[in-house]
């Protein structure tokens, strides 16, 4: 075999494989992904004002905590509370404990942030919440519940986040 012929034969091989590996392999920061933090980068939230945290120099883990894939709608009907719908038993999630903070990115971008709280300890702050799914609080097996107040309630309906959502028919 002539070595151009090789070299075109290994250049084609090369270029396939790269393409399947794309479609098998999508992007794991691409869509809604919550991420926990390394470290809780605020010891008392009740007095610390949302708008004072920079949200691009939060350290976070490498794998979503709830991913996109495993999201199947974001309700955004109720005043202050967004559902979460996941496609598996949120039983299934590593919530890591109360008090643990998270930041939400949509395409790899930080939107919000807030904690993984326990509905049982009062949260009277400006923070966003997202419920210890192990607690009975009226909602589905496969839900969680995203509290916010008027204070920060615009970054979980983003319009960046909710038209990815709409596009990805994830928005009811």
């Amino acid at each position: 075999m002539k070595p151009q012929t090789k070299l075109l034969f290994y250049f084609v091989f090369v270029i396939l494989f790269a393409n399947c590996s794309k479609i098998e392999n999508p992007n794991i920061n691409d869509g809604l992904n919550f991420y926990l933090t390394k470290n809780n980068l605020v010891d008392n939230f009740t007095t610390t004002d949302y708008n004072t945290i920079n949200i691009d120099t939060i350290e976070l883990y490498n794998e979503p905590f709830i991913s996109y894939n495993n999201i199947a709608y974001y309700d955004t009907s109720m005043f202050n509370e967004v559902i979460l719908g996941l496609k598996s038993n949120k039983n299934n999630i590593e919530f890591a404990g109360n008090k643990r903070m998270f930041v939400a990115k949509i395409d790899d971008k930080p939107i919000y942030f807030g904690f993984l709280w326990s509905i049982l300890i009062s949260k009277g702050s400006n923070w966003i919440f997202i419920e210890d799914p192990q607690e009975q609080n009226g909602i589905g097996t496969n839900e969680l519940r995203i509290l916010t107040n008027t204070k920060c309630d615009n970054q979980v309906i983003n319009p960046e986040l909710l038209n990815r959502l709409m596009i990805d028919n994830k928005l009811k």
